[in-house]
């Protein structure tokens, strides 16, 4: 019997719809980062203002701000499967700083807005952390172990 020849395929469908799908991917990442950073930054920068934040419509304002980094999150969740996909051999690193990042995000968040005035026991901060804590293994840790699980790269 003679050798199997196996053809190699150019698939320029599949390639081109791989390529607008990370691109979309890039964009709604972005535009979430960017939309969600800065209403984020206004609301924090608003919310740090008064004395006692959280009183009268600054209640408002501290729900808007998790909203609001909910919204960061999701930008960073959806960067997480972009690198995940992105045929480019530095995307493991990126994914690396893409979780420190997430990571510290979540840690600023927690930080500015546990200064509730209603103590440490109360249940605005009881739901915070609750949010914090979930949002640590759904947005940090993807792409932390695609970091982790990659093939060592020759440098």
């Amino acid at each position: 019997m003679g050798d199997l020849i196996v053809a190699e395929t150019n698939d320029v469908p599949a390639s081109l719809a791989k390529w607008i799908m990370l691109a979309v991917l890039a964009a709604a990442s972005l535009a979430c980062i960017i939309a969600g950073g800065i209403f984020y930054g206004w609301v924090v920068a608003d919310y740090l203002h008064y004395d006692s934040p959280f009183t009268g419509l600054q209640m408002l304002g501290w729900i808007l701000g998790l909203m609001a980094a909910g919204v960061v999150m999701a930008g960073f969740l959806l960067a997480g499967v972009l690198f995940r996909f992105l045929p480019w051999p530095h995307a493991p690193l990126a994914s690396l700083f893409l979780a420190v990042l997430s990571v510290l995000f979540i840690i600023a968040t927690y930080l500015v807005f546990s200064d509730t005035g209603n103590g440490s026991d109360s249940i605005e901060v009881f739901v915070l952390k609750a949010c914090c804590i979930m949002m640590l293994p759904v947005v940090a840790l993807p792409p932390f172990l695609h970091w982790w699980n990659a093939k060592p790269s020759t440098v």
